[in-house]
């Protein structure tokens, strides 16, 4: 299904509606089949309900599945569930597509098979898949989720070149001159790469819980 309105939408941000204009989208979808409005007002608000909702559960995601189960979510809304919907029950039309997005992604992560596989300390190999972990205490595990969630984040905000230096920084504890030696380029062009990769993230603070905040704003003031 080719969703209304692809062109206008990806740069409009968005932003909370009075009544009278989510009576006025609805009614242009309803009555008018027109959807063009529905999708650019709600586009971006679907897509942080599918990131944030992989982050809070710790699962891993590609570059490209947020954008796929958003697609996936507008050919549900626009299809079946907007018909639905009941302005008495107390959401507004905003938080009630938050609501459906986050309910159907929650959904999406319960059938995904590609798990991370968390070992413990005695089945650690040494040509153990990178993304596993050791969990030795619940201190470690807390910081593994915190670790993974900003991850996740990292996937879609960072470059190339900042993902690969911050995920061997943060995951793999290696010191600039160590990532520096592992990926043949300077430690300033490391120091470089990291400074901008949290700064990033910092900037994208809607994606992070104040816990992840503040572990990414105490590794910045690390450099």
């Amino acid at each position: 299904m080719l969703i209304p309105g692809v062109n206008k939408m990806s740069e409009k941000q968005y932003k909370r509606l009075s009544k009278d204009d989510e009576e006025k989208i609805l009614k242009q979808c309803l009555i008018d089949n027109d959807w063009i409005e529905f999708t650019c007002q709600y586009y971006n608000l679907v897509k942080s309900a599918v990131i944030r909702t992989f982050i809070n559960k710790g699962s891993l995601f590609d570059h490209d599945e947020p954008d796929e189960m958003r697609n996936e979510i507008f050919v549900h809304l626009i299809e079946k569930a907007v018909r639905k919907y009941d302005r008495k029950k107390g959401l507004s039309l905003g938080g009630w597509v938050y609501c459906i997005s986050k309910r159907r992604t929650l959904n999406y992560i319960k059938t995904k098979r590609n798990r991370i596989k968390l070992v413990p300390i005695k089945d650690n190999k040494a040509d153990a898949d990178p993304f596993e972990m050791i969990i030795d205490s619940e201190d470690r595990m807390a910081e593994i989720e915190i670790i993974l969630s900003i991850l996740n984040a990292a996937q879609i905000i960072l470059t190339e070149r900042e993902k690969e230096v911050f995920l061997l920084y943060l995951l793999e504890k290696k010191k600039p001159y160590e990532i520096a030696e592992y990926l043949g380029i300077s430690i300033s062009a490391v120091n470089a790469a990291l400074t901008r990769a949290k700064k990033h993230l910092l900037r994208e603070r809607h994606l992070f819980t104040d816990l992840e905040i503040e572990y990414v704003r105490n590794l910045h003031q690390k450099m």
